[in-house]
């Protein structure tokens, strides 16, 4: 990963990960038939109706407010003798990571015209007061998406590093780079020039 970075700064850089996990899976925009509400929440349940040769899977949702289900395609008369085994039994067990990961496959969701409402999230990894501490120039810090989502990454920051707005556009001015990891789109890599974000930090909470 240093190989981002010029030689003066890889050899004084330490680098840290962020993991950004959603606290449930995603609910999705789609107007209930039944009473008229606009968001279905997933059930975490699969519904496989098989014959001898043939398969549909779909992933059963519930109106938020009715109850009422709607089932979004999957998989749609495919042959069986196409899908494996391992996969038919996660079907048929669900298998929550399964699950989790067609609830926030955008192109799924988007085949099947039905958008993506984001859940709520939480930043797991160091916080500022072990950041501020650490014996290095900069901190390489790596934000992985356990799946992948809509995030700001300013906003992850705010509030992962307890700063304020007008604090963060001085470090985005002057200490901090965002980009995107160009071999992995979730993750996003930040550097961090520690001995300007301390000086800031510190002015910051002295006044």
């Amino acid at each position: 990963m240093l190989n981002y970075y010029s030689d003066h700064i890889a050899a004084n850089i330490i680098t840290i990960d962020w993991e950004i996990i959603p606290l449930d899976l995603p609910t999705v925009s789609k107007k209930c038939s039944t009473c008229k509400n606009n968001e279905f929440e997933c059930s975490k349940k699969f519904r496989v109706n098989s014959n001898k040769k043939l398969s549909d899977v779909w992933l059963i949702y519930k109106c938020t407010s009715c109850n009422s289900t709607w089932n979004m395609t999957v998989i749609s008369r495919k042959n069986l003798n196409k899908i494996s085994s391992d996969l038919f039994d996660k079907y048929q067990q669900n298998n929550i990571d399964l699950i989790s990961q067609y609830a926030f496959d955008k192109g799924l969701l988007k085949k099947n015209k039905v958008i993506i409402i984001p859940p709520l999230i939480q930043t797991l990894g160091p916080d500022i007061k072990e950041i501020i501490n650490y014996p290095s120039k900069y901190v390489d810090l790596n934000i992985k998406l356990r799946y992948p989502l809509n995030i700001s990454v300013k906003k992850i920051l705010k509030e992962k590093l307890s700063i304020t707005v007008r604090f963060l556009e001085e470090m985005l001015k002057q200490n901090v780079f965002i980009f995107p990891d160009n071999h992995n789109n979730t993750i996003f890599k930040v550097l961090i020039n520690l001995e300007n974000f301390r000086k800031y930090y510190y002015t910051s909470v002295e006044s």
